[in-house]
């Protein structure tokens, strides 16, 4: 346990250069299904990432929280 605290950040960015390459690779590939299985890689660690994007392109938001603030006047129909 104390090797992953402590290598933390290299892990992390292992996982992003390896979700890169996948990326990458399925681009190239004819195929929906591969496409389909990186998109729920994707989910995954955007559901462990520190900020998700809201409705909104401008604000985020911390996992497991609802936002209370009101919307963008410029995010109204």
């Amino acid at each position: 346990m104390s090797w992953l605290v402590t290598h933390w950040g290299e892990l992390l960015a292992a996982a992003g250069a390896l979700v890169a390459a996948a990326s990458f690779i399925t681009t190239l590939t004819p195929t929906p299904k591969d496409d389909a299985a990186l998109a729920k890689v994707r989910q995954a660690l955007a559901r462990l990432s520190a900020l998700q994007p809201l409705e909104s392109h401008r604000r985020f938001k911390l996992p497991l929280t609802r936002p209370n603030q009101p919307p963008h006047p410029d995010d109204l129909p």
